[in-house]
């Protein structure tokens, strides 16, 4: 069986193949399209079937972790039958959900951009009834790879995740003349398709298929039904920034989807750690191990924080020079590496709680304490209304991705005030502070740089701190490595 450090140098490796695919075809997506209206609503079609997933399937995934876990260690074939009647009520749900994106494709893009002119509109729905068949696809792979996790097969999930990028670049770059925005879509079914069916046949022999049986999941349904809920009110988040960003000129929303995006490329490895420690820290609260679990806490919340806030205040320090040198060429102007600057600096604070938020959610649902997360929700929504009301008008764009960050900020704040309670103290002050400070010190420096200056000292500058901050956890990953170079 393989172990979670194991697990993590497999995602690592794979991971890394794969982010650097997926940002060459970042990289042709902003040369091919820039920052146009098109692409706004492009990403504004895509955007109900992300939340829809979200909503069930991720709740779903999140809530099958430790019900799952527990059917293996207990009953093997239950939880094979578990996994077969999971994936299969997982399509089923959602073919039923695309059937209503299809019949109403213009009245579901209204309420995702209701500031979006007749013609953005329309656009946008026609390209939504074609996104509806990626949100199967997309469902269906969630739960698939939250149970390839559970059963810490690390390395398959990772080797299947390497071949979104690589058919989705060459059916980008074959279908953008013919069909312009709308072959990001295609790309992106084509190449979520092809890592689904992989997932399948590598995960196959852990399914038992047997007739369809809704009592046979039904403990994995109550257990998600608080998460679902909860998510369902949390969408409303996104729902209103979107609706505020639509009201601002072209080029704002595709702005804070690329600062996302590049975002994402710098968490990556930090989401990784996260997820396979879900896999440990529900084997640890199903056997009662509240010791072994606040560890596994504080190690997942140290780890994240030494790799991730170098990594996010390098790019604060220096958003123009990362964006110019991945982005600025071809329908990607000036103009628009400055949209995306301000929605990085937006959005770097959520950046670095993620994780925590993270690692804290998935304790609370392995130990059933779904409550704190829906009550924590409410009052989310109420926050970044406010937040994005208040901001937008001085900041356009970047108040909504700062409004994000500060509504992730008092979560995550209030998620860590229950769990301490419950669990005793987890988080890592004294590194979070000094990698805080530090790091602070090293932005405000490099900020002041100008030129080849800024790019050649603050790079080495952050390369270093970057290095000093995660050399326990490079070591660990290069020490597995070699070890297991050697065995073979």
């Amino acid at each position: 069986m393989q172990s979670v450090a194991a697990g993590t140098i497999y995602i690592s490796v794979f991971t890394l193949i794969s982010k650097l695919l997926g940002l060459v075809r970042n990289i042709l997506t902003a040369s091919l399209f820039g920052t146009s209206w098109r692409l706004d609503a492009v990403f504004i079609a895509m955007k109900p079937s992300g939340l829809a997933i979200s909503l069930f399937a991720g709740a779903l995934s999140s809530a099958l972790v430790p019900v799952y876990v527990d059917k293996r260690l207990h009953d093997e074939e239950k939880a094979k039958e578990l996994a077969w009647n999971i994936v299969f009520w997982t399509a089923v749900i959602y073919a039923l959900v695309s059937v209503v994106f299809l019949i109403f494709p213009l009245q579901t893009v209204k309420l995702f951009a209701p500031g979006f002119s007749k013609e953005v509109l329309e656009y946008a729905a026609r390209k939504l009834k074609y996104v509806s068949i990626l949100m199967i696809i997309m469902a269906v792979q969630t739960v698939l790879g939250s149970l390839m996790r559970s059963a810490r097969k690390f390395f398959q999930y990772g080797f299947s995740m390497i071949f979104y990028n690589i058919v989705a670049i060459p059916v980008l770059l074959m279908t953008a003349d013919n069909f312009g925005e709308a072959a990001y879509i295609l790309s992106t079914i084509t190449g979520q398709f092809v890592v689904t069916v992989i997932m399948v046949f590598l995960f196959y022999k852990y399914f038992k298929i047997s007739r369809p049986s809704l009592s046979l999941v039904s403990s994995v349904m109550k257990h998600s039904s608080f998460l679902i809920v909860s998510g369902a009110i949390w969408t409303i988040n996104p729902i209103v920034d979107n609706a505020f960003a639509s009201m601002l000129p072209s080029g704002r929303i595709s702005s804070l989807n690329y600062a996302l995006l590049l975002l994402g490329q710098f968490q990556a490895f930090v989401s990784i750690f996260v997820q396979n420690s879900y896999t440990e820290l529900a084997e640890h609260t199903s056997e009662k191990k509240t010791d072994l679990t606040r560890e596994r806490m504080r190690k997942t919340a140290e780890s994240s924080l030494k790799v991730i806030l170098p990594l996010v205040l390098w790019l604060i320090a220096m958003p123009d020079f990362f964006i110019g040198v991945l982005f600025e060429r071809g329908h990607f102007t000036f103009q628009s590496t400055e949209l995306v600057s301000g929605a990085i600096i937006g959005y770097s604070f959520l950046a670095v709680i993620s994780p925590i938020s993270a690692s804290i959610n998935q304790f609370l649902i392995a130990t059933n304490r779904l409550k704190i997360i829906l009550y924590i929700s409410v009052l989310s929504v109420f926050f970044n209304a406010f937040f994005d009301w208040i901001l937008m008008k001085p900041l356009a764009h970047v108040g909504i991705a700062l409004s994000s960050s500060l509504v992730g900020l008092i979560a995550v704040s209030l998620r860590y005030t229950y769990t301490r309670k419950v669990l005793g103290e987890f988080m890592p002050w004294r590194i979070l502070l000094g990698r805080t400070v530090t790091g602070t010190i090293l932005a405000l420096v490099v900020w002041k740089l100008q030129g080849f200056d800024k790019i050649a000292i603050g790079s080495a500058l952050f390369t270093a701190f970057f290095l000093w901050s995660a050399r326990d956890e490079i070591g660990t990953v290069l020490k597995k490595s070699l070890k297991k170079i050697r065995r073979r």
